[in-house]
């Protein structure tokens, strides 16, 4: 059994490959500021991307199917207060990289994923363009 961080990190990472397999160009894992982090900030072509990660390990939830999990509604534990901290990180990192909102194309999006360490495999639900509001 791993670690809770541990299913982090590798929903993570497994998180990136999905991203690079759909064409995102990796900018900044984990940027941080002193109000919350958001997990990866990406580029597509001149389209800005910021993605909050929901890794979830087979060991801690039971042994549950794909078709369980794909019925799983990650933005469910993204509440609204977590997204208030989102859209100021982003807002923050917009102000950092001297870029404007409506100069620059962009989009927030959730990747939950689903670890079945013991299966060697993982499933990945990617729900692109989710509301900040």
């Amino acid at each position: 059994m791993i670690s809770f961080g541990g299913v982090g990190k590798l929903g993570e990472d497994l998180a990136v490959r999905f991203l690079k397999d759909k064409g995102w160009d990796i900018l900044k894992r984990n940027y941080r500021k002193n109000y919350g982090e958001i997990d990866i900030i990406a580029r597509k072509g001149e389209k800005l991307g910021f993605f909050e990660i929901k890794a979830v390990s087979c060991e801690i939830i039971g042994n549950v199917g794909k078709e369980t999990f794909l019925e799983d509604r990650p933005e469910e534990r993204v509440d609204s207060a977590k997204l208030r901290k989102i859209r100021k990180i982003i807002e923050t990192y917009f102000f950092e990289k001297k870029l404007n909102f409506e100069d620059i194309e962009w989009e927030f999006g959730i990747l939950s994923v689903f670890v079945d360490e013991a299966g060697k495999r993982a499933y990945v639900k990617f729900l692109e363009d989710f509301p900040l509001e």
